[in-house]
């Protein structure tokens, strides 16, 4: 008995007879004798796992045809059998398929994942010789099967085409939708809507794939049968712009996404994911506004004064690939940061949930806490709602006596240098209030020499490097500017 239970782990359904529907003039008789035993493998409750999905499973009856009769093995989803399906047939007094063809034989019956249905079974016997038809016994047991179907993408359509509007980021533009499986029963289910630029694999290691969100709400037992329409994921024209910048589509451009619906169940035997494919859009997007991120805090060089004055407060790095993530790299005292969004504000605001865990201000979020002064790396992902502190590893040792802006941008064009105020908390750290700009272009250097110098291609905000290009300042006006010499960060803020 325990092989029987043993062997009984799922799956009914040969290669050549998945799911046939059985409609010939076999029609079951319910109140018939049974002519036959099929054997009952002891079994009240049958749960099929992914992982199981070669072993066998096998029932067994005796034998009453001689020759080379055949016996047709069907199963129903009621006892009278008046949904019956065919699993396949044999000339032997036994019969086994996989767990995996029963489970598909059951969700093609309409069955849902890892809900403890009713499955009843019994054999129907034919002579060789043409005689009588002869039915076994029933026998039943509760199956739970697991999803082997990818949900389907109903919107967006394939080639729909959207211009995104910079002056209008929270409209919503389209809404990710989705059909799946009518009930997840006892399992969690989780959609999770991705993007990747056209053409390229979401499963390359060296793609870029967007996390757009997930659906608001897991699935509803809907108790049903067949596939249903699922929650949704409401896209503005921010989302869907950050992640067509962020993928390599860019700005005022048109270019190709495709996305994705990834269905992830969990249940007792383990994670299943499986990924719609996928469907190509068309976006025209626009300049993406990046807000800035500020240290404040008495961890900070700007203590707890967050005035819209005080140049001390140091802003993070923004990434134009990467538009919710911001890296800073410096020194920290002991004790607490936030970061705010708007100098001059507390509205806005970011600080600590947990242990690397970022919240936005609900009112209950904490001060970001650093346990021993030191150089770190601070990153920030607005996304994901998350950070990390690292302590820095690299040199601090090169401390330089004056850093300054110069080019054809500054006051003192290509010929003097304007000096830039060195941090008293950190020495790395320059900045400079108010400066009046033309729409030309600028470096910084060390010591009024080009021996040292710093510059990017990338305007307003970027790394600099060791006698890189010439930063752009592609508008005229007066700004706020921030230079780190220990990663050659900058950022230039317009007032």
């Amino acid at each position: 008995m325990k092989n029987l239970i043993k062997i009984l782990t799922m799956v009914f359904i040969s290669q050549l007879f998945i799911v046939a529907c059985d409609d010939d003039d076999r029609t079951p008789i319910t109140d018939a004798v049974p002519s036959f035993k099929l054997y009952d493998p002891g079994v009240s409750a049958l749960q099929l796992f992914e992982t199981s999905a070669g072993n066998p499973f096998t029932i067994v009856w005796d034998e009453t045809v001689g020759g080379d009769g055949e016996y047709t093995v069907v199963f129903a989803s009621d006892e009278n059998f008046s949904d019956q399906v065919t699993l396949g047939t044999t000339t032997e007094n036994s019969f086994t398929t996989t767990i995996s063809e029963l489970n598909t034989a059951l969700l093609q019956a309409g069955y849902n994942p890892f809900v403890d249905s009713n499955v009843y079974f019994r054999v129907i016997s034919d002579s060789a010789s043409g005689g009588a038809v002869l039915y076994s016994n029933t026998i039943s047991f509760l199956a739970s099967t697991y999803p082997v179907d990818v949900p389907v993408v109903t919107s967006p359509s394939v080639g729909d085409y959207f211009i995104l509007d910079g002056d209008n980021p929270d409209t919503e533009v389209t809404r990710v939708t989705a059909s799946d499986y009518a009930s997840y029963g006892s399992g969690s289910i989780t959609y999770i809507v991705e993007a990747v630029r056209a053409t390229h694999d979401f499963d390359n290691p060296d793609t870029t794939v967007v996390n757009l969100g997930s659906f608001p709400t897991s699935i509803p037992d809907q108790g049903g049968v067949g596939n249903i329409e699922v929650d949704y994921l409401p896209l503005t024209m921010l989302d869907l712009n950050k992640a067509a910048i962020e993928v390599g589509i860019p700005a005022e451009e048109v270019g190709g996404l495709d996305i994705r619906v990834k269905a992830v169940s969990t249940s007792t035997g383990g994670e299943i994911t499986k990924a719609s494919e996928p469907v190509r859009i068309n976006v025209k997007t626009y300049e993406l506004a990046i807000p800035n991120l500020y240290l404040v805090g008495d961890a900070t060089a700007a203590s707890w004064d967050n005035s819209a004055t005080n140049l001390k407060m140091f802003p993070l790095l923004r990434n134009t690939t990467s538009p919710k993530v911001y890296t800073f790299t410096g020194k920290f005292n002991a004790g607490g940061f936030k970061l705010i969004v708007n100098k001059g504000s507390w509205d806005d605001q970011y600080g600590s949930g947990g242990e690397g865990v970022l919240l936005y201000n609900d009112g209950s979020s904490g001060n970001i806490n650093v346990a021993t002064a030191g150089y770190y790396t601070l990153t920030v992902d607005t996304g994901n709602l998350t950070y990390t502190l690292v302590p820095y590893t690299g040199s601090t040792a090169t401390t330089y006596s004056t850093i300054g802006v110069i080019g054809d941008a500054t006051p003192g064009v290509w010929v003097t240098d304007t000096d830039m105020t060195q941090s008293t908390f950190d020495p790395h750290i320059w900045y400079i209030g108010n400066i009046a700009l033309t729409a030309n272009s600028a470096k910084f250097r060390a010591d009024n020499d080009w021996s040292v110098n710093w510059g990017s291609p990338a305007p307003l905000f970027g790394t600099g490097t060791m006698g890189g290009d010439n930063i752009p300042v592609e508008e005229a006006g007066n700004y706020d500017i921030h230079f780190n010499d220990l990663t050659g960060d900058y950022n230039f803020v317009l007032k």
